[in-house]
């Protein structure tokens, strides 16, 4: 009899769990999918901030990263900022949230100006780049250097 009761008691135990593990009417919370959720709204938030900003005007193009500029690419965001007034900028330390207001900015300038500008603007620039800074060179030469020698070639 001993026996039995321990069995009895055993599927007693075991019905009990089942019951009360598919007796829960409500579901359990994930929290990844509240994390999901609430990245998904904050990231639309950021994405209706970066176009109202891009209607009122604002032209923020940001590359991700650190970026190590020469002479040249210094000129080219003066440029691009001069003459198309787009700001470039980068950034290395923005988080998920920010991403998505960068990346809706950048989709902005590229619909507005294309997706091929900085390959277009890239040219134009090394153009007005080169011939201005030769100018620049050569008054530099002549003004602050006078060779003592005549130079022979050109300039």
């Amino acid at each position: 009899m001993r026996g039995e009761r321990k069995i009895i008691l055993k599927v007693l135990f075991c019905l009990l769990s089942i019951i009360s593990t598919f007796s829960c009417t409500e579901p359990m919370p994930n929290e990844n999918e509240d994390y999901l959720q609430n990245f998904l709204r904050a990231c639309e938030a950021e994405k209706k901030t970066a176009s109202k900003d891009f209607r009122n005007g604002k032209r923020v193009w940001t590359i991700k990263g650190t970026v190590y500029a020469d002479d040249f690419e210094m000129f080219y965001a003066d440029y691009v900022k001069r003459k198309y007034k787009v700001i470039i900028t980068s950034d290395c330390t923005h988080g998920l949230f920010q991403g998505c207001y960068v990346e809706a900015m950048n989709r902005e300038i590229e619909i507005e100006l294309g997706s091929d500008f900085f390959e277009k603007t890239w040219q134009e620039a090394r153009n007005e780049y080169d011939s201005s800074h030769l100018t620049h060179r050569m008054i530099n030469f002549r003004t602050q250097i006078r060779p003592k020698a005549p130079l022979c070639g050109n300039l």
